[in-house]
């Protein structure tokens, strides 16, 4: 049955309930409230005073409108039925309700309930709601602490889980950001290779410091690949610790000559890159970066005789006229002609 529409104010409906009250007829009263005629603390303290408990409770039972603060609603009813019964009734409600699609207004009150008496009558949810992680962990219900849905994963629920040694449940669930703050979270993080959680929560970990953290990131391959692909603050943590192989898997020459470390350049790949690039700039970019590095065995086997002659490499300058650079060689070998011309004009 549809309720009808009231076109009165909410403070007009208060105060024909209150006349009716103050009529004594008390009989129109719930079929009024289904109608939709809100409740108060006005009107239940005035029903409360008149002594008319059995109806209230019996008002309180059915679908109504409440306008009021929670909080005061259920001092209301523990004052009127005393601590227990209070309770027992806002559990009874709650639970034929659970199922609706529209929450019984006394299921807002489940909130201010001792947790154990949720446990009790099986209101997970809002032992969640309330945060009480203890509670959840002590009745079975740890995969709901894990599965919350929240942003923050707070201490205090990671500690609980750590109390009951939760963590291989954590590993096998995935929601390994609870590691983070756990005492053997990180070793747990370092086995399962999430150095992504490790590197983003590097200075916050539990029991390992920023330094440790970098430092265990760099002492294998794929922590290495990870800081490299995480862009500029991961190649810092590597050139900062002296691991150089992912720029030199990747060919980063040049970078590494621009953090100044021409010493961690594998100069005979670079070579070979140069050469296989086709790229006459390429190729002089190279020669340029092996000179200022002072690689005189490369440019003299690849005749490069202006650049040792620049550098005052004179002995070295006169031993690079017995070499031909790489592409006079490879003209050679294809039948070019071979002469100290064509070495020029390479």
């Amino acid at each position: 049955m549809e309720k009808r529409k009231i076109f009165l104010t909410y403070q007009e409906q208060e105060k024909v309930l209150l006349n009716i009250i103050a009529q004594g007829e008390y009989q129109q009263l719930p079929q009024m409230v289904k109608n939709g005629y809100p409740l108060s603390m006005t009107v239940l303290e005035t029903l409360r005073w008149s002594r008319q408990t059995s109806l209230i409770i019996r008002l309180l039972k059915k679908e109504f409108a409440y306008v009021g603060d929670n909080a005061a609603l259920f001092d209301f009813l523990q004052t009127l039925l005393g601590e227990k019964q209070a309770a027992r009734l806002i559990v009874e409600e709650s639970q034929k309700n659970e199922n609706c699609l529209e929450e019984h207004p006394l299921a807002g009150l489940l909130i201010y309930l001792p947790p154990e008496m949720l446990a009790e009558n099986g209101f997970w949810d809002k032992l969640k709601q309330n945060h009480e992680w203890q509670i959840l962990a002590k009745y079975g219900h740890i995969d709901d602490v894990i599965l919350m849905e929240t942003w923050t994963y707070p201490a205090e629920a990671a500690k609980v889980l750590s109390e009951y040694q939760a963590e291989k449940r954590i590993v096998e669930l995935k929601k390994y950001l609870w590691l983070v703050k756990m005492p053997d979270g990180p070793d747990l993080l370092w086995q399962e290779k999430q150095f992504d959680i490790l590197f983003q929560n590097r200075n916050r970990l539990n029991g390992w410091s920023e330094e440790e953290t970098c430092k265990k990131l760099c002492s294998c391959p794929e922590g290495c690949e990870f800081l490299y692909q995480a862009g500029k603050s991961g190649r810092d943590i590597l050139l900062s610790h002296g691991c150089f192989e992912p720029f030199r898997k990747h060919g980063e020459w040049t970078f590494l000559i621009r953090k100044k470390r021409p010493d961690a350049v594998d100069w005979q790949k670079w070579r070979e890159e140069a050469l296989a690039s086709g790229s006459k700039r390429t190729l002089q970019l190279f020669y340029q970066e092996a000179a200022r590095a002072e690689k005189w065995q490369i440019l003299v086997e690849d005749g490069q005789h202006l650049l040792l002659l620049l550098h005052g490499q004179f002995r070295l300058f006169g031993k690079s006229l017995l070499h031909s650079s790489p592409k006079t060689e490879e003209r050679r070998q294809n039948g070019g002609c071979g002469s100290r011309i064509c070495d020029d004009e390479a």
